[in-house]
């Protein structure tokens, strides 16, 4: 980790924790036994899941020095099940941005743009971005600092750093895995994923996570089929038997990138020769309403959100006791949060208010139409079964990752075209996996995304694994072992 600080990806190291971890894991194994199958190995937290008595500022200023008193669900089911964590990971300020380039940390720098640059100069302007909000736990598992990493994706965070630094990158169903812990965003669509080097591992750590928890009212009682367990085999036609698969027609845009393009229908093909049925024709009428859709609901719900931090019970206070309540808010958000929360929560203020509630309202339309749009494809009672799929395949982003230069020129809110594919998902509260499957010409990594059924995760782990058998996934190792 400390050769590799010039990333920074981690904003802190738990060491103290780690030694301890690692102690009791050895101890187990010469004992002959595991918890579980993540036991020994190692795994990073963004920095915006509470852990006890270890600073946990989601990148803010604001929280600069925030230290809370429990642990987040998801990090302590890992811990009892023998994984050792070694730090919380940088990410863009509570979660807002898709380039983590918004951190009071700091930016975090893309592991590939250590051997390859836009234009062959290594400037910081020339280098790509990690992708975001959780960038740092994509970095820190593409180079090999950990074996896997949670993030939290609420339109595409965990997906598109995951395609852009060339690991898995795991979205489960909404309600699957526990929030408690979690420092919300937007609450009717935030979710933890898991990053990692391949689909076993991330299907072994969504085993441990997921399932009802008393203290997430939103975590489903539906029980779950273990899906590592399903991945085990080799055999391409065994693990794509009777899935149906559809390519969804409304990604060709002009944005997207032709070589981006070219590599998501060639391995659609690649699936098709390998046994599955491939339906070309699948079609979401709302799918290009699905950004601006997410933009309205996600500020509106940041707003809400955000009024918690005025700096009274906890958080940044530059004001002293001696002034009004009026002021201190001010001063106190004005200094503690970025432009990028500056920004949100007045969008947000202006859809939840009496002149622009009607966005709000109907927003909240349009994404019962997405929702309906991903029931009518995925529906096994549909009347025409040749319309109905299993799966739905498209491209995670609409290139390889974007330089510095480029996203400072657009700016945090035109560069939510980069979400296009990815918030859909979240506002249909569906299952989502990016897996690796190439380079652009320039050497940046490309993935893919499989889209599943809703609490399906077992048949979009096995179709994403297919992937990886295909097209081998392993060539991706290398990078790993040329930073260490």
């Amino acid at each position: 980790m400390t050769e590799l600080k010039h990333l920074n990806a981690f904003v802190r190291d738990t060491v103290s924790v780690a030694e301890k971890e690692l102690s009791e894991s050895v101890y187990r194994k010469k004992r002959g036994y595991n918890l579980s199958d993540v036991d020994g190995l190692t795994f990073a937290v963004k920095d915006n899941l509470c852990t006890k008595d270890i600073k946990t500022t989601c990148s803010s200023e604001f929280l600069r020095n925030y230290t809370p008193s429990y642990t987040a669900s998801v990090v302590q089911s890992l811990q009892s099940s023998g994984a050792i964590m070694m730090g919380k990971t940088n990410m863009d300020e509570f979660g807002m941005g898709s380039t983590n380039l918004y951190s009071c940390h700091g930016p975090v720098r893309n592991p590939w743009s250590s051997s390859h640059t836009v234009t062959g100069i290594d400037s910081n302007d020339d280098r790509v971005v990690s992708g975001g909000s959780s960038g740092g736990s994509a970095v820190a598992v593409a180079s090999g600092m950990v074996d896997f990493a949670l993030g939290s994706d609420t339109g595409g965070s965990v997906r598109i750093p995951a395609s852009f630094c060339g690991t898995v990158g795991l979205k489960p169903t909404y309600g699957r895995v526990s929030r408690y812990g979690l420092i919300p965003l937007a609450g009717s669509m935030d979710t933890i994923g898991v990053f990692s080097l391949s689909t076993l591992t991330a299907a072994s750590v969504f085993d441990i996570i997921n399932g009802w928890d008393m203290k997430d009212s939103t975590t489903n009682r539906m029980k779950h089929k273990p899906c590592s367990k399903g991945l085990q085999v080799h055999d391409v036609k065994q693990l794509l038997a009777d899935i149906k698969i559809g390519v969804l027609r409304d990604c060709t845009i002009p944005q997207l990138s032709l070589h981006y393009k070219s590599l998501w229908l060639s391995i659609a093909d690649k699936l098709s020769n390998a046994g599955t049925a491939l339906v070309s024709d699948v079609s979401l009428p709302h799918f290009k309403s699905g950004v601006p859709c997410y933009n309205v609901i996600c500020d509106a719900e940041v707003a809400s959100n955000m009024s918690k931090y005025s700096g009274v019970q906890f958080g940044y206070n530059d004001c002293g006791d001696m002034v009004t309540a009026e002021k201190l808010f001010t001063i106190n958000r004005m200094k503690g949060l970025g432009p990028v929360v500056h920004h949100r929560i007045i969008a947000g203020m202006y859809f939840l208010s009496y002149h622009g509630r009607h966005y709000y309202e109907q927003a909240l339309r349009v994404r019962q139409q997405i929702y309906n749009d991903f029931q009518t494809i995925f529906s096994k009672n549909h009347k025409n079964k040749k319309e109905t799929v299993d799966i739905i395949l498209t491209p995670v982003t609409l290139s390889s990752a974007p330089s510095v230069k480029r996203m400072k020129e657009i700016g945090p809110v035109e560069s939510s075209i980069y979400d296009t594919y990815t918030v859909v998902v979240n506002l249909a509260g569906l299952p989502a996996i990016s897996v690796p499957v190439g380079f652009c010409k320039e050497g940046f990594p490309l993935g893919l995304q499989v889209i599943g059924r809703w609490m399906d995760e077992v048949t979009m782990m096995k179709v994403a694994r297919a992937i990886e058998l295909i097209i081998n996934s392993c060539k991706y190792q290398y990078f790993v072992t040329y930073l260490n």
